[in-house]
């Protein structure tokens, strides 16, 4: 076989063999594919959750967050449920029953560290959640605060803690600052544990100022004789002036020594007559305080002071001491006594008819009226002021502070406190206040103090008051807004009227049952009064009128009764019914009572025309016993018989023992 015919016979086989590999490739990509579908569809049902595992999941989930809501309102309504129960009954947790008790009294029931450390110490720095029961840890920790805001602030350092816009670019009066926070920390939590101690009423002043430091020094220069020691944290600094009072006089009975101040430029003359006393005058050098309310943030001396300071907040239902010449209420009688120092004006000016209650008073009005004596001046301007808070207020008009409305939606803008206070009366739609003219017979009516003051220089040419240098209004009852003069002098008239009022009642209740206008004289006048009524006797008519008085006595029954007061009682009194010929042939036909409203109870027989029924006049005043009444007639003098008691009777007895037991329990 030649070379082509192999070649020929060749051919088909490869040919085959090529067909045959070609298939297999085929077959194996086919068997790949399903595999690797199978793979990514095992991949995609295990990556992806099947869409009704979604929706369970999502129903899940809402379920749990609808049940999460419902204990959160649940929680909300219980939370608002005691506080309207804490609303509706205030004075549970006050103790009106010991605001007259000393405050020294009350006291020395607790411990100091009780009255000091009921409450844990609380930082306020930003979102710091510290809190501590001891004073150094506490301390060192807010002054931390401080180290690391001056390593990492740079220029000006801005205070964090709550309620606090404090800037300023000096380091050492900014760590001052930030420790007068700590301390004045320290001093709120005494007045809240001692709020708590003695249950006292709340605060209700604005608590925005809780933290409102900045009309308090704190930066600090010994002038104790020789000393120029300066401190930028309070406690070091009395602990200081402590530490020289204790050097010059150790702590020990003192007796015979007189004590003086050793402060530079010191107006205390007089020398101090113990070390106590010697301290608390060191206290006004030093401002050192005590004692501040956890509320408005108000720093006090001494405990009396906050006692007082929430005292004055009282309920007025619940004041039982009242001002005889203004009205006013007040809960303890030392804020009644201190009260009655402005009325008695017992400071008088030397150079004005004007008078004050203190020479505090007089001394700053001797300064201003007469001195004009400007002590702050502005540094920015020309401006000079006689008290501090206005040179505060025309700072803040440099500076560009704004005072914004802080009520939801509402985004008003004003340069002044007093606009922003006018702004906020309208969101709660408080009414504005109206100004009269207490001269004018038309009453007319203005809307600000300004247009009244006004009409009395141009109308009335009416002067202002003396050592004053403005008029000043006060609300009358009617809510309108007069001159204080006019009101005060209106409202101790009133008062007056009610003290006579009153004394005549109580004269008229002590002289009840003895003296003219009394029971006894009350009969008598009714007695000369039936004789003066009673007309003259017919003479030819003596058989009727001793038939009359042979007649059968009638029988006092009880009308009606109620109770007046405390141990009183009304009563109206009548006449039973007698039937005729029960006691004697010679009886008259039965008296039909007609007791009249307000008087008392006759009864008139047929044939008197009215002389039997001023004779059966039986009503006698309550409680009082009826004594005889002797009545003279043509026949000589008869002698009635007397009636019974209001105290015979059963009724009364049960009143009167009653009542009797009640006055003995109380």
């Amino acid at each position: 076989m030649d070379k082509r015919s192999k070649k020929r016979k060749s051919q088909p086989s490869s040919a085959l063999s090529t067909e045959s590999k070609k298939l297999k490739l085929a077959e194996d990509e086919q068997t790949k594919e399903p595999a690797a579908s199978d793979n990514v569809s095992e991949e995609a049902v295990a990556a992806v959750p099947s869409h009704v595992d979604q929706l369970h999941d999502l129903q899940a989930d809402i379920s749990s967050w609808l049940e999460k809501q419902e204990e959160f309102d649940q929680m909300d309504l219980e939370a608002l449920e005691e506080a309207s129960n804490h609303d509706d009954e205030p004075e549970d947790d006050i103790d009106l029953e010991a605001l007259d008790v000393p405050v020294g009294v009350r006291c020395a029931k607790f411990t100091d560290k009780e009255m000091r450390k009921s409450y844990k110490y609380e930082c306020e720095w930003g979102k710091c959640k510290f809190m501590s029961g001891t004073d150094r840890k506490y301390f060192l920790h807010v002054e931390s605060h401080a180290e690391l805001a001056l390593e990492t602030e740079a220029g000006k350092y801005t205070c964090r803690w709550d309620l606090c816009d404090y800037s300023t670019e000096d380091g050492y009066e900014f760590v001052g600052h930030v420790h007068y926070h700590a301390y004045h920390t320290k001093l709120k939590v005494h007045g809240a544990s001692l709020h708590l101690l003695l249950k006292l009423p709340n605060c209700n002043n604005d608590s925005r100022t809780r933290n409102t430091i900045s009309n308090r020094p704190v930066t600090f220069q010994c002038e104790w004789n020789e000393c120029s020691d300066r401190f930028n944290k309070a406690l070091h600094f009395f602990h200081h002036v402590n530490g020289h009072i204790d050097d010059m006089w150790p702590a020990r009975k003192w007796t015979g020594q007189r004590f003086s101040c050793k402060w530079a430029l010191c107006t205390t003359k007089s020398k101090l007559a113990s070390r106590k006393d010697l301290i608390k005058h060191v206290i006004s050098h030093t401002t050192e305080r005590l004692i501040a309310c956890f509320n408005c943030g108000t720093h006090f001396r001494i405990r009396e002071k906050f006692v007082d300071h929430c005292n004055r907040q009282l309920e007025i239902a619940h004041r039982k001491y009242q001002c005889d010449q203004c009205g006013r209420y007040y809960a303890t009688k030392p804020l009644l006594n201190n009260h009655m120092q402005y009325h008695r004006q017992a400071h008088a000016c030397e150079f004005c008819p004007a008078k004050f209650s203190s020479r505090g008073l007089l001394a700053a009005h001797i300064r201003i009226k007469h001195l004009n004596q400007r002590d702050f001046k502005c540094p920015q301007c020309d401006y000079t002021s006689h008290y501090k808070k206005d040179l505060v207020a025309h700072i803040l008009g440099h500076e560009g502070k704004l005072f914004r409305c802080e009520e939801f939606g509402c985004n008003v803008v004003y340069r002044t406190l007093l606009g922003l206070k006018k702004h906020i009366s309208w969101h709660y739609n408080l009414p504005t206040p109206v100004y009269a003219c207490h001269l004018c017979d038309n009453h007319p009516r203005y809307k600000s103090s300004s247009s009244l003051k006004k009409h009395f220089l141009f109308k009335h040419d009416m002067a202002r008051p003396p050592g004053l240098s403005r008029f000043r209004f006060k609300p009358d009852t009617d809510g309108m807004y007069r001159l204080q003069s006019f009101v005060d002098e209106k409202l101790r008239k009133h008062h007056e009227e009610q003290q006579a009022l009153e004394q005549q009642q109580n004269s008229g209740e002590a002289n009840e049952g003895t003296g003219p206008t009394g029971s006894k004289g009350k009969r008598k006048h009714q007695t000369s009064q039936a004789k003066a009524v009673q007309p003259t006797q017919d003479v030819g008519k003596p058989i009727a009128l001793a038939e009359a008085m042979n007649a059968p006595q009638p029988k006092i029954k009880i009308n009606s009764m109620k109770s007046i007061g405390i141990r009183k009682f009304q009563i109206e009194l009548g006449v039973e019914e007698v039937e005729a010929g029960s006691s004697s042939t010679n009886a008259v036909p039965a008296a039909t009572a007609s007791p009249s409203e307000g008087g008392p109870a006759i009864a008139q027989l047929p044939g008197q025309h009215g002389t039997a029924a001023a004779e059966a006049a039986v009503r006698p005043p309550v409680g009082i016993k009826q004594e005889k009444v002797e009545e003279s007639n043509h026949f000589g003098t008869e002698s009635t018989k007397q009636p019974k008691d209001v105290k015979d009777f059963m009724v009364m007895k049960r009143y009167l023992k009653s009542s009797a037991k009640s006055s003995i329990n109380a």
